[in-house]
């Protein structure tokens, strides 16, 4: 019982944020509007220009990261399982040493 209204509280928070986000998203796009719509035509023109502009380098930032897989491919490379074995048996086969017992 004490789960399940854990739960239910914690659902009831999440809710709550995402509904002040939301209200945040959208009062903040309405004051763009307003402000916008308060500027001259050719500062309007100008302002646009800025947004292109932002958006651009929003979309600029987020790098396209190279697959782990593949990443080092095109060295030839070819590790298996018993090579992996092999090299945990090595690290691992004198732990715990004797001297710091």
């Amino acid at each position: 019982m004490a789960n399940e209204n854990l739960s239910l509280r914690q659902r009831q928070q999440q809710q709550q944020q995402q509904q002040k986000q939301q209200q945040a998203a959208v009062t903040a796009a309405d004051m763009a509007i307003a402000v916008f719509r308060a500027l001259p035509p050719d500062k309007q023109i100008e302002a646009l220009g800025l947004i292109e502009s932002l958006r651009s380098q929003g979309e600029a930032r987020e790098p396209r990261r190279p697959a782990l897989e593949g990443l080092c491919a095109d060295l030839g490379v070819s590790i298996g399982g018993d090579d992996i074995a092999t090299a945990r048996q090595e690290m691992w086969g004198s732990f715990p040493r004797e001297d710091f017992l």
